[in-house]
């Protein structure tokens, strides 16, 4: 996977990716792991390129309620897909006490508009919108992630 980064617990696991939570020169960080069909048969480049650009375009000056991914990998086996932890996603925050009060409602919604106009101010789709994808901090901050603009209908072999 990358050097320095030790594996914490396994998250949960897509149909075609598997997330678990690691740690990373001190930082805990959740990485996203597509295991190739066929190892040795590279991805195309085109995803590289799309996640560094997206990256570039998501700056944390310019989209602060963006947490596009950090970092990019790929070995004969594997592709990996790494970005910032944060304990827990809105769905998980609207299910569990204390509830959120209208307040509260009302402030999320108003980040996550912004969290859309940053990102289509800078030409970027999200492309997989739902409450999973809503990273809300224990003071109320909330963050949008996992970008899936250039995800295919059908991967790669």
């Amino acid at each position: 996977m990358g050097e320095g980064v030790t594996f914490i617990e396994r998250m949960g696991g897509g149909r075609f990716m598997r997330t678990f939570k690691c740690v990373c020169d001190g930082e805990l960080l959740v990485i996203k792991v597509y295991a190739k069909r066929e190892p040795g048969v590279a991805l195309s480049p085109w995803y590289g390129e799309v996640l560094r650009e997206l990256c570039s375009r998501l700056s944390a000056s310019d989209a602060p309620n963006v947490t596009p991914f950090r970092w990019f990998r790929e070995t004969a086996h594997a592709a990996y897909l790494a970005r910032q932890f944060l304990h827990s996603n809105l769905l998980e925050r609207m299910s569990t006490p204390p509830f959120l009060t209208t307040c509260e409602k009302r402030w999320l919604a108003f980040q996550l508009l912004q969290a859309l106009q940053q990102c289509h101010s800078a030409g970027v789709c999200h492309g997989d919108l739902k409450r999973e994808n809503l990273l809300v901090t224990s003071w109320g901050w909330l963050f949008l992630t996992d970008l899936a603009n250039f995800k295919p209908a059908l991967l790669p072999a």
